[in-house]
């Protein structure tokens, strides 16, 4: 079987290209260049765009001709503005002419023909589907078999967690593995073992254990059971103890474990119980800029979330900081104002989603910001513009659309107005998919509470 990846684009809903620069107009008349270049904006988000004529001092009129009704054009400001509306079924294609006639003399005019792509970002094409049979809680994008190009392991929280393989060009076959049964909630992948392969954890709900799955060098896993019995909600892997190797950090139903890796794949529980609460999420990284991993547990209901430090040797001390009282679906560590020190990011299912701001020292405070009202599952963070800043992307529940949230570099986020899909999504993964130097966006999803299986969804970046 075949995954057709989802060609949306993430960045592109709707696309302008000019097939004619401008059209001249008989006699002795001055063609008026119209300034324009390839632009975007999303399927049921109000569009603005402002056309000029390269001489500025000209005073002109502006008008379109063919163009859909609800797409206007300033006839003194030139600003095209409007609301593409919800509904396509498929991508479609309009064309229309925008023009600009001069005050002073009506000879001198120009005229460019626009394209006007419409993606139904509302609703996604789907070009083909297939993913596990059930209810995807988490996906990770790792080279499994080491070809060079990035495949995908998604866990399922009602059936075996699947490998899906990837040509290089972003189709993915299932490479036929079954992993597990054991109501799986999230994944974390990376070398665990030092022998060049992607392995990968994951964590279970349900009184089920944490499985180790160790690559056979060719894309094959087998597991070891992690002791003890948790209900485990979300997994990290870090260096904690600054040894070289990665380490597990789970976030359960209670107490949250540390698993300390030998170098060799060998896994023993830390004896560190880090909290009583139950913790939906978890981030980590130097945040008091000492030089060790420090963590941030993102708890759920009526439960603070938690700063602990690391004390250089893998031994972590709760602060007493209190952060915020919302269900965290979702958090990271970034440097989102360009100070230096690592900020918090957090997605709330209960809420808008929440921006702290470090010191300096690793205390945190609000920013202030309220980003969103969904309910955010997960969150991930990469550098979307290439503005050399970081920006923000939702995963979220209850079939709401997902969405992007841009940096204007410091700190400070706007929703880019590019909704993506209206699944029940319950994690966020980036990947350069197919090859063409730039990352895309996938999505694993699923409602639980109405039992209803949905696909993964990968967004190509235009």
């Amino acid at each position: 079987m075949h995954y057709h990846v989802l060609k949306t684009a993430v960045f592109a809903a709707i696309v302008f290209s000019v097939l004619a620069s401008c059209n001249t107009t008989s006699g002795s008349a001055i063609v008026l260049p119209i300034e324009t270049y390839i632009n975007q904006a999303s399927e049921g988000v109000q569009y603005n765009y402002t056309f000029k004529i390269k001489d500025s001092a000209i005073d002109v009129r502006w008008s379109i001709e063919n163009a859909p009704s609800w797409l206007t054009i300033g006839a003194v400001t030139g600003e095209l503005k409007g609301t593409p509306p919800i509904g396509f079924t498929k991508t479609e294609t309009i064309e229309f002419t925008v023009s600009a006639k001069s005050v002073n003399n009506v000879k001198n005019r120009g005229s460019v023909n626009v394209n006007l792509t419409i993606l139904n970002t509302a609703n996604p094409e789907d070009t083909g589907t297939a993913t596990n049979d059930y209810f995807s809680n988490s996906v990770v994008s790792c080279d499994v078999d080491n070809d060079g190009d990035l495949d995908l392991i998604i866990a399922d929280y009602m059936a075996a967690n699947r490998v899906w393989l990837n040509d290089g060009l972003a189709n993915f076959t299932d490479s036929g593995q079954a992993l597990g049964n054991s109501a799986t909630n999230r994944l974390a992948a990376g070398d665990l073992n030092a022998d060049g392969f992607v392995d990968f954890v994951e964590v279970c709900d349900q009184q089920q254990p944490t499985n180790v799955w160790f690559n056979d060098k060719t894309g094959k896993f087998t597991n070891i059971i992690l002791p003890g019995i948790t209900n485990s909600v979300n997994v990290l892997l870090a260096d904690v103890e600054a040894d070289g190797d990665l380490d597990i950090i789970e976030s359960n139903d209670g107490p949250n474990r540390i698993f300390l890796n030998d170098g060799s794949g060998n896994f023993s529980d830390s004896g560190q119980r880090l909290g009583m609460q139950k913790s939906d999420s978890v981030a980590a990284g130097d945040i008091d800029s000492d030089g060790d991993i420090d963590i941030v547990f993102g708890n759920g209901v009526n439960a603070p979330n938690t700063v602990w430090l690391n004390d250089g040797t893998g031994i972590f001390a709760d602060t007493g900081q209190r952060l915020g009282n919302r269900i965290t679906g979702g958090s990271a560590l970034a440097d989102i104002d360009g100070d230096g020190d690592l900020d918090y990011l957090t997605g709330s299912f209960d809420g808008a989603n929440l921006v702290w701001i470090n010191d300096g020292t690793g205390v945190f405070y609000d920013s202030g910001q309220r980003l969103g009202n969904s309910a955010t599952a997960s969150i991930n963070i990469i550098d979307i513009e290439g503005d050399g800043d970081i920006d923000i992307v939702t995963a979220n529940y209850l079939d709401q659309p997902n969405n992007i949230w841009l940096n204007d570099g410091s700190g400070k986020f706007s929703n880019a107005g590019k909704p993506m899909g209206i699944e029940s999504s319950t994690f966020v993964a980036f990947g350069d998919y197919d090859n063409d130097d730039d990352f895309d966006i996938a999505f694993s999803n699923g409602n639980m509470y109405t039992n209803t299986p949905q696909t993964v969804k990968i967004y190509e970046n235009r």
